[in-house]
């Protein structure tokens, strides 16, 4: 639904709307664009046009030039379309996205990936310590790897999702060597669940004011 529909419709006059706003280094263009769209009501931004090679320096400044123009009260939503991995979803969360799309658990399932970063952050971990930059990948395994072949522990240890309580990582190296399409689909849902279980983690440490902390430990595991 686009902003003049909504306004037509007298059915839905709470529906709220997202404007597109493309992460372009023509800052004239930028600003005259973002002022534009809050002028007309709109609920939040969506935020689009980042490239898989851009380094966390790059994509910084790119948010950060939308960050600029909002108003200090009243910010709108941010919604992000992008890759979406775990450094970048801690990066733009502390520069005020506030929505993320991804396919990151997707892709990484389709490979043959399954997810295996810590996600509970100890409790004596003292802040800043061990503290790295942007831009690490995700830690995963690769359960295509012939060392699972007979490992019948479940995918990540610990995990207590429905792939993990009832499946060996043999059993997915198994169906993933066959091209069962069992194999995605469970290396799906256990992907969804540990990116479901890290954005909980971060909305806890958002709250509690303790988001960069979170994000040093991460970084560092």
């Amino acid at each position: 639904m686009c902003i003049r529909d909504r306004e037509l419709k007298e059915t839905a006059p709470d529906v709220k709307v997202l404007a597109p706003v493309l992460l372009t280094k023509f800052q004239e263009l930028l600003e005259g664009h973002i002022q534009s769209l809050l002028q007309q009501n709109v609920a939040g931004l969506f935020l689009y046009g980042l490239s898989k090679n851009d380094d966390a320096e790059t994509r910084a400044k790119r948010l950060q030039e939308v960050i600029t123009h909002l108003p200090k009260e009243g910010k709108p939503l941010l919604f992000l379309s992008g890759n979406g991995t775990p450094e970048e979803v801690l990066q733009c969360t502390a520069l005020g996205v506030d929505i993320f799309e991804t396919d990151y658990p997707f892709v990484h399932a389709e490979k043959g990936f399954a997810l295996s970063f810590e996600v509970k952050m100890p409790e004596e971990t003292v802040e800043g310590e061990r503290k790295q930059e942007f831009g690490r990948n995700a830690k995963t395994i690769s359960l295509k790897e012939e060392k699972y072949l007979r490992d019948v522990g479940p995918l990540v240890e610990g995990c207590e999702c429905f792939a993990c309580k009832n499946h060996t990582r043999a059993y997915v190296h198994h169906l993933l060597r066959c091209d069962e399409m069992t194999g995605f689909v469970l290396l799906t849902i256990h992907n969804v669940a540990r990116y479901s279980d890290l954005f909980a983690e971060v909305r806890k440490h958002l709250s509690a004011g303790t988001l960069d902390r979170f994000s040093s430990w991460f970084l560092s595991t």
